[in-house]
């Protein structure tokens, strides 16, 4: 994988796994990749997928976010195949210049993506139990299997994509 980042299922991801929105996004002296391009390589994007669709859904979220000052709602696999299609924009157009100064707009948008995707992780892993419940192994998968949507089919992903 690049970057030398490993694959993380939707279903396995945890708030934990997520980077600080606030990080840098320029490489680093040594070729180091920050942490949310690293973070954004985790997902890898179904192999059926059309190879059109990531751009067609990162750039429909992208216009509403500019048009409208929010992400649309496309779970985490939309927002995380948003975010990987961003840093591969972002490595295939933009990597010898200055992206975050140059392109401002592109990185508050890859920011905001982030938030996001942490914010809904934290708010499912800390409110949706009883006060009392310690829940167990098969819980947690339960109910992280229930959030993953990596078996949406295509039409789908562009019927939420068309939505927005």
């Amino acid at each position: 994988m690049i970057f030398g980042a490993r694959e993380i299922s939707t279903a396995a991801l945890t708030a934990a796994d997520v980077p600080s929105p606030d990080g840098s996004l320029e490489m680093e002296r040594e070729g180091e990749f920050p942490a949310i391009w690293k973070f954004a390589k985790t997902y890898l994007p179904p192999a059926a997928l059309p190879r059109e669709l990531p751009a067609f859904v990162a750039q429909s979220a992208l216009a509403r976010w500019e048009t409208e000052g929010e992400l649309p709602e496309i779970g985490l696999d939309g927002l995380r195949l948003t975010l990987w299609w961003i840093s591969e924009h972002w490595r295939h157009t933009q990597s010898e210049g200055v992206w975050e100064r140059g392109y401002p707009k592109h990185a508050g948008f890859a920011r905001a993506l982030v938030t996001k995707i942490h914010l809904e992780l934290y708010q499912e892993e800390s409110w949706w139990w009883e006060p009392d419940h310690e829940p167990t192994d098969e819980d947690h998968w339960q109910r992280a299997l229930g959030r993953s949507h990596e078996g949406r089919d295509v039409a789908e992903l562009y019927e939420i994509a068309a939505d927005r």
